[in-house]
């Protein structure tokens, strides 16, 4: 049978038009080979196909360019007797009405006809499409660029629903009539039954075909899960690769950190060290949010220093506070203990995030951080945190997107001030999982202020008083000086909770008026603590207006200042200052320079920084050790700059350490000599340290390893994955611990020593550099090469002569990369010299290397030949250079 269709195509594209005219001028000719293709694809019941062949698709195409036009021609086919059996309808259709209102108005006056809208599927979100149209059996949806084979089912799947319709409607008819014929014959009431039959039949097709669309389904679930799987082990993967490289920048600034540097090093060391742990707590979040999707996500429970913990953060986000000129400050309740239990690096991890964004969407004015109690027992106690910011704002109808994972209030946002969107909606998660609640009060312009709650337990070694709190003189008077009333605030309320006498001015002028009225009544200020930015009058005008007052002459003073102001030792003497202190001001700092100040003790050097970071343990930094070697280790890893942090960590503490490169050579190693303990990094070309330790496993079972034990080799795993299950993975392959990497240099000597019962836990040395040097001829940095190997001269040498040795290779690859013109691998190489030039100090190669690198990136291989030249020098000064010629100024 031959069904003539009209269909119309409304769209403002010609060109669409013309691509509905091919399709069906294709389908009209190769009906049979279409019907073979769409079963072979889509499969199809007998029933169906069988009217499918009966059905030969003949259509005849009007077209329309607008909606208005469009649904003329529609009103004017049904009046003629000729109307379209459906229509096809672009979403836009500029200036015009669009698909949506177009439909509207067609289905006001021929509601039965079936529409089909042409979108992107960025045109219009389905739901809104849905709200606007209402549900309808005539409505579908074709996503453009559309596939010929789909536009043929749609218009054979309407072709076939007409037909089914007039088949329907004729069915109806004959079924009133054998009603109205039944009492006349028994054999017009036998057909109706076949007509019946019939019908069962179909609805028994419909029910196959829906349970076949339920077994799609069900793979696409499958195949969804599959994917999150490999998102999961992404993650792992890309974890893995940063944390390595990460470890290396954690560990040896934290080794540099426990040598003698003056206050501009520290300061370096310690911002260095501070942002390679905020790049750590950006892999770590992107690990959170994979913990929470998988319902992983938990926390441990330890003894810890609470103000320490929530001081810390102040500290974190300090230099990007002053950095926009910010006043920071953090304010802890004196009737929150000290010591509590909990996750103190989970607790810091919702704290810093909402500290750091308040400093980020806040232009000027203040942050503040405060921890008050709120409710406690005998057991438990529940602390809210509020973070309080001068900043945009939030508008409320946004502020549900707030704490949804990957969003944040507008894209605005996103494109100044970037972000990912993952920190509150983890801070979210873990407030819930410290039995507490997140939220926050916002007004457009005047700022926010983000608050939460946590329940920590109470622990059992309570501190109620700082330790130097007994030795604290009473009835000192104390002024505090600063012009943000917030700082003045916190200050001296935590001076009065101490037993002093403190009062405030907001400024310079202000503050000597004060000091000049106490001295007349003869109660002077034996103390004043002034900040250094302040308007009209700084810290500095106003200690030498005190200094020159002869009344007010013995005041003693406190500068407060932030990290990186410019506080030369030889300004602050001439201005009487007796100390300095950074802000934010962390309480325990506070009590110990104020006893030592009113003690008469002033500083011997530059102004007093923050405490350098701490171990998320606690623990002490690792020391060196001297005299006699505590045991043999056998480190196997290969990366270089892990070899040489946990090689240098271990010598520190007077181990002996061997190094290999991957796991077969660890067991020959441990075949060869005997051992007292090994660190296995789990990762390794050739045999990897699962591997390698189910062999050690079997050796030391048949008694084939070197020396004679009487308990198992103590193997510690070194991974940087951090996923759940990584641990039990370790120990399942034999290991007898797991250290993640980053790690600090006190956790590798913390796990060897607790291994090790029979070496004593290691005494507390002094360390620093020796004398710093300058020869002029040296082709690297000296000094700086010291610092970077812990002030050790032996350890420079081995690091300079390992260079040296794998200088000439790498310069011979660079020039036969660069002889064979291929820029991308030129890059590499260069890439690579730069990074090892740098740590060695080689600033000239450093910087030759550099060059070379940025010619083969932008694909300029005659500039690249040009500067060949240079680093042909830099690498000829390096390999002539002998550091033990410097060993006497080194070590003298």
């Amino acid at each position: 049978m031959t069904c003539a269709n009209r269909i119309l195509i409304i769209d403002d594209n010609k060109d669409i038009h013309t691509d509905f005219r091919k399709v069906f001028d294709v389908a009209s000719r190769k009906d049979d080979d279409l019907d073979t293709l769409e079963l072979e694809l889509f499969g199809s019941n007998h029933g169906q196909s069988e009217m499918r062949r009966n059905i030969r698709l003949e259509v005849e195409i009007d077209s329309a360019y607008q909606g208005e036009e469009g649904i003329a021609m529609a009103l004017e086919a049904a009046k003629r007797g000729r109307p379209y059996y459906m229509a096809f309808v672009d979403v836009r259709m500029p200036p015009g009405i669009d698909g949506i209102q177009t439909i509207k108005k067609l289905w006001k006056h021929l509601p039965g006809l079936p529409c089909v809208i042409c979108t992107a599927f960025s045109d219009y979100d389905w739901k809104e499409i849905a709200i606007q149209l209402g549900k309808s059996g005539n409505l579908l949806i074709l996503k453009k660029p559309f596939d010929a084979i789909e536009v043929l089912q749609l218009a054979q799947s309407m072709a076939e629903k007409v037909e089914l319709s007039k088949s329907v409607h004729r069915s109806l008819e004959m079924l009133e009539r054998k009603v109205q014929e039944l009492t006349q014959t028994e054999e017009e009431l036998q057909r109706s039954n076949l007509e019946l039959l019939r019908a069962k039949n179909a609805l028994e097709a419909q029910a196959a075909e829906l349970a076949r669309k339920s077994e799609l389904l069900e793979a696409a679930r499958a195949s969804a899960e599959a994917a999150n799987q490999a998102k999961s082990q992404f993650l792992a993967t890309m974890s893995h690769e940063l944390r390595t490289p990460l470890n290396g920048v954690l560990g040896m600034t934290q080794l540099l950190l426990n040598t003698r540097l003056d206050t501009q090093q520290q300061r370096y060391a310690r911002t260095a060290h501070s942002s390679a742990e905020v790049l750590l707590h950006l892999i770590n979040d992107i690990l959170d949010v994979s913990k929470i999707e998988a319902g992983k996500l938990e926390l441990e429970t330890i003894d810890f220093d609470f103000r320490h913990a929530v001081e810390s953060v102040a500290e974190l986000v300090a230099p990007q506070a002053r950095r926009k000129g910010l006043e920071l400050a953090c304010s802890i309740q004196p009737d929150i203990p000290r010591q509590l239990r909990g996750d103190p690096s989970r607790l810091q991890q919702v704290l810093a995030n909402l500290a750091s964004n308040a400093v980020k969407f806040t232009e000027r004015g203040e942050v503040v951080l405060r921890a008050t109690l709120e409710e406690q027992n005998e057991q438990q106690l529940t602390v809210r945190f509020t973070v309080t910011d001068t900043g945009i704002g939030i508008a409320p109808e946004r502020m549900d997107r707030l704490f949804q994972s990957f969003s944040q209030v507008d894209s605005s946002t996103t494109r100044r001030y970037g972000g990912t969107g993952l920190g509150l909606a983890i801070s979210k998660h873990l407030c819930t999982l410290m039995g507490g609640q997140i939220g926050v009060q916002s007004k457009p312009g005047q700022g926010s202020t983000f608050w939460c709650t946590m329940v920590l337990e109470k622990s059992p070694h309570q501190e109620s008083e700082h330790p130097l709190l007994g030795a604290a003189p009473r009835n000192v008077r104390v002024l505090v000086v600063d012009d943000n009333a917030t700082c003045r605030e916190i200050v001296e309320q935590q001076l009065r909770s101490w037993g002093l006498r403190a009062q405030t001015a907001a400024n310079g002028p202000a503050a000597l008026a004060v000091l000049r009225t106490a001295a007349d009544r003869g109660e002077p200020f034996q103390l004043a603590i002034l900040d250094f930015q302040m308007p009209e009058m700084n810290g500095e005008q106003l200690a030498l207006a005190i200094k020159a007052d002869a009344a007010l002459a013995q005041t003693k003073l406190l500068l407060l200042s932030y990290l990186g102001e410019p506080l030369e030792a030889s300004r602050l003497e001439a201005a009487g200052f007796a100390d300095c202190l950074t802000k934010p001001v962390q309480q325990s700092h506070l009590l110990e320079i104020i006893l030592k100040v009113l003690a008469g003790s002033t500083r011997s050097a530059a102004p007093a920084c923050p405490e350098a970071p701490r171990a998320p343990s606690g623990g002490q930094s690792a020391p060196r050790q001297s005299g006699k070697k505590r045991g043999r280790i056998l480190l196997a890893e290969d990366n270089e700059v892990n070899q040489f942090l946990v090689a240098e960590i271990l010598r520190n503490a007077n181990f002996v350490c061997d190094i290999v490169g991957n796991g077969q050579e660890a067991v020959q190693a441990l075949l060869e000599r005997p051992y007292d303990l090994v660190f296995m990094d789990c990762h390794m070309p050739e045999m990897d340290g699962f591997q390698a330790t189910q062999l050690i496993r079997e050796k030391e079972r048949a008694g084939l390893l070197a020396g004679q034990r009487t308990s198992q080799l103590p193997i510690i795993a070194l991974t940087a994955n951090a996923l759940e299950g990584d641990q039990e993975i370790c120990l399942q392959a034999g290991m007898t611990d797991y250290l993640s990497k980053p790690f600090y240099p006190e956790q590798v000597v913390q796990k060897v020593e607790a291994h090790l019962s029979q070496f004593p836990a290691s005494p507390q040395r002094q360390q620093g550099t020796k004398g710093e040097i300058d020869p002029e001829a040296a082709p690297l940095n000296i000094n700086d090469l010291l610092r970077r190997c812990l002030g050790n001269p032996q350890v420079a040498q081995k690091s300079v002569a390992k260079f040296q040795k794998q200088l000439s290779e790498e310069l011979r690859q660079i020039e036969q990369v660069l002889a064979l013109g291929e820029s991308t691998k030129l890059a590499l190489l260069a890439h690579s010299l730069k990074g090892a030039a740098a740590s060695l100090s080689a600033e000239g190669l450093q910087v030759a290397a550099a060059q070379l690198e940025k010619h083969a990136k932008e694909g300029d291989l005659a500039a690249a030949r040009y500067c060949l030249a240079d680093l042909h020098e830099q690498c000829w000064r390096i390999l002539q250079f002998d550091l033990c010629e410097l060993t006497p100024t080194l070590v003298g």
